[in-house]
C-alpha cells in the first residue's frame, strides 16, 4: 500500500507492488485474508493492544509455502506480536467510515505514473483477488496501470 500511497502523491516515475494491502475503497476480503486475520479479529479488545498468532496460525498466514518443520522454526525465530490497530483501523474501520483516512488514494488521477501490481499465487494475507481489485479500480486514462501473478512471471523467464 505505501507504494501506492507514494505513487498517488506525485512521488516516482513507476511503481511495482508485490502482494499490496488495499487502500481505501476497496472492500475485497477473500477467505483466506479473513482466516490470517483472525488472530486480530477474534477479538475487539486486540484493537488497542498487540495480537500474537499460534505457530498453525502464523504458517497458514505467513509460511503457507513451507513445510510444518520449516514453518515451526520460522516461527519460533522471527513471530512476534502485531499492532491490533492498524489492521481494525485500516483494515476494516476506513472502509465502513465516511470522508478519506491516510490510506485513500485518487485512482482516477490522469497524472500517477505506470504501476504494477504483482500477485503470489499462493499468498493468503494478500491472495491474486485483492491485487486483481487493486489494479481493477485505477481508472484514469492515459496511465499504465498492470497486473501479474508471480507464477506466470517465473515461467515466462524459463
Amino acid at each position: 500500500m505505501f507504494t501506492q500511497l507514494l505513487m498517488d502523491r506525485g512521488h516516482g516515475e513507476a511503481g511495482v507492488v508485490i502482494d499490496s494491502a488495499p487502500p481505501e475503497g476497496i472492500r475485497v476480503n477473500p477467505p483466506s485474508q479473513l482466516r490470517s486475520l483472525v488472530p486480530i479479529f477474534n477479538n475487539p479488545a486486540k484493537r488497542h493492544r498487540a495480537a500474537g498468532s499460534t505457530p498453525d496460525q502464523f504458517h497458514y498466514a505467513f509460511t503457507n509455502t513451507l513445510s510444518e518443520r520449516e514453518a515451526r522454526a520460522t516461527y519460533d525465530r522471527y513471530a512476534i506480536a502485531a499492532p491490533g490497530s492498524w489492521v481494525w483501523t485500516y483494515g476494516l474501520i476506513a472502509n465502513l467510515t465516511p470522508g478519506r483516512r491516510e490510506t485513500w488514494v485518487d485512482f482516477r488521477d490522469p497524472d500517477r505514473a505506470p504501476l504494477l501490481f504483482i500477485a503470489g499465487g499462493r499468498d493468503h494475507i494478500m491472495p491474486p483477488s485483492v491485487n486483481r481489485s487493486n489494479r481493477r479500480h485505477y481508472k484514469a486514462p492515459g496511465t499504465v496501470t498492470d497486473y501479474a501473478l508471480e507464477w506466470a512471471l517465473r515461467h515466462a523467464r524459463a
